[in-house]
């Protein structure tokens, strides 16, 4: 197997050879296969707003990158929300994963922000999940503050005022980094401590890895404020599904990160039977929410922490 060479820039080291698309009743999903088939598969799931490219930005080595150099086989989706879309729910973001995972046995999970929710519904539901690494995830955002409570907040009055549209932040992004002022006009404190990830990959992140944010989604996501929280399809609540899993959990956040408190992650290590939580960042090294994903000191701290993880396949063994 080739090494990936370090850098995220350029053409993928490793592309893809096999990529599927597979369509739901009102959310469609694509879904790339990259390294070796007989590899240990490990799913990655991007946040709201976000596609697969945002595990493809960071200066020194990309996630998927250092994985694959760990022998694993890496697939990621991609969900093809639409903010004029009035059907685009969290429901049917599981729907079209559940579908678009049924079929592919054993799978390691790695999931960023929303992202790691859906990790934690897909193996609520019953899929052969083996191990889970959630990062900026919880599910109960009321132990601290959070920069989403606000926006979230407004759309109870939006609805009133006649508006069932989402967020059309995918054009504006693109444009405003060409522009080269995506970062700044777009919610960089929000997403990226100063210092950490540089502005190169925080322009190709506002670039190339945004997409649109349907209304029903966002609805959804004020459980994490309220009780009983996030709900799956079948209704049952994500919070009191995950208080039952098997599986061992690596809850990552950030201590710098403005949208999910550090005490949510912790929440959620606390409330998954075999959950742990790892919280990055200090004063000389902050990790925001994107963070996790894009700064150089991501490789060590979190990328290569979360592979350790997912390669303990027994008590017994070693990474």
């Amino acid at each position: 197997m080739r090494r990936a060479a370090a850098g995220g820039d350029g053409p993928l080291r490793y592309p893809p050879d096999l990529i599927r698309r597979i369509r739901g009743a009102h959310t469609d999903v694509r879904m790339t296969f990259r390294g070796p088939e007989d590899g240990p598969q490990v799913l990655l799931v991007p946040g709201l707003g976000a596609t697969r490219r945002i595990f493809e930005i960071n200066d020194r080595q990309t996630l998927p990158d250092l994985l694959l150099e760990r022998g694993f086989r890496v697939l990621a989706v991609e969900f093809r929300t639409h903010w004029r879309d009035r059907h685009q729910s969290l429901a049917s973001l599981m729907e079209v994963l559940h579908a678009a995972t049924a079929d592919l046995g054993p799978l390691d999970l790695v999931g960023h922000s929303l992202g790691g929710m859906l990790a934690l519904g897909l193996a609520a539901e019953g899929l052969p999940i083996q191990r889970i690494v959630t990062m900026g995830s919880g599910l109960d955002y009321r132990g601290g503050p959070s920069t989403f409570a606000p926006a979230l907040g407004l759309i109870p009055f939006a609805r009133r005022a006649g508006l069932t549209r989402g967020l059309p932040v995918k054009r504006a992004a693109r444009t405003l980094a060409a522009l080269g002022g995506g970062p700044t006009l777009l919610g960089r404190r929000d997403q990226f401590h100063p210092g950490n990830t540089s502005l190169h990959s925080q322009r190709r992140a506002y670039g190339e890895a945004i997409g649109d944010i349907p209304l029903p989604l966002l609805l959804d996501l004020g459980g994490l404020f309220s009780d009983p929280g996030l709900l799956l399809p079948d209704g049952r609540s994500l919070r009191d599904a995950s208080a039952q899993l098997p599986q061992p959990v690596l809850a990552i956040g950030g201590r710098h990160d403005r949208q999910c408190p550090v005490a949510a992650v912790e929440h959620l290590a606390d409330l998954v039977p075999d959950g742990r939580a790892l919280i990055v960042g200090d004063d000389a090294v902050g990790y925001g929410h994107i963070d996790m994903l894009t700064a150089a000191h991501a490789v060590h701290a979190v990328f290569a922490t979360a592979a350790d993880f997912l390669l303990l396949r027994s008590p017994g063994a070693t990474a």
